[in-house]
C-alpha cells in the first residue's frame, strides 16, 4: 500500500476535483475527525438523510417521499395515497398530530404497491402514533419503521 501526505489538496484548475474512481471506497479511520462545517456535501440523486417536515394536514393528501407529515385527525378520519413508482430507500414519516388516530384513523393507499407485504389499504388508528415507512421492494412494498 501507497502513502502520501500532503497538508492540503487542490484542484489544478476550476473548483473540484475526482478522488479516486467509480466504485472506489475510502476510510476514514477510527478516532479521526472529518470537518465539513465550511463545505456543501451533495450526495447521489435519491439519497436522503433529512425528513423534510411539512406544517399540519387536516385533509387528504398525497404523500411525497423525504417527507414527514403531522396529521391532525381531530374532526375527521384522513386519507393519504403513497407514491405511484417508489424506489428503493425511499422514505416518508407520520405523526399524530392531536392523539386522535384512536378516534378518527389515519387511511393509507399504497398506490398498487404493498405494506409490509400486504394488499390494500392500512388504516393506523393507535394514538400518539409516530412512524415512518420505507420502500424496499415490490414483494414486500413499504416497511413500517418505528419512529
Amino acid at each position: 500500500m501507497s502513502e502520501i501526505k500532503v497538508n492540503k489538496v487542490s484542484p489544478q484548475s476550476g473548483t473540484s476535483f475526482t478522488l479516486g474512481d467509480s466504485g472506489d471506497t475510502f476510510t476514514v479511520p477510527s478516532g479521526a475527525t472529518l470537518d465539513i462545517s465550511n463545505a456543501t456535501v451533495s450526495y447521489p440523486a435519491g439519497t436522503n438523510f433529512n425528513t423534510d417536515w411539512q406544517p399540519k394536514k387536516t385533509g387528504t393528501f398525497a404523500s411525497e417521499a423525504g417527507k414527514g407529515y403531522f396529521v391532525d385527525t381531530t374532526s375527521i378520519s384522513i386519507s393519504t395515497t403513497l407514491p405511484a413508482s417508489p424506489s428503493l430507500g425511499d422514505t416518508i414519516s407520520y405523526i399524530d398530530y392531536a392523539g386522535t388516530f384512536d378516534t378518527n384513523a389515519l387511511e393509507i393507499n399504497p398506490f398498487g404497491k404493498k405494506i409490509n407485504g400486504q394488499t390494500g389499504n392500512f388504516f393506523v388508528n393507535t394514538e400518539r402514533a409516530g412512524f415512518s415507512l420505507v420502500f424496499v421492494d415490490d414483494t414486500q412494498g413499504w416497511l413500517i419503521k418505528d419512529k
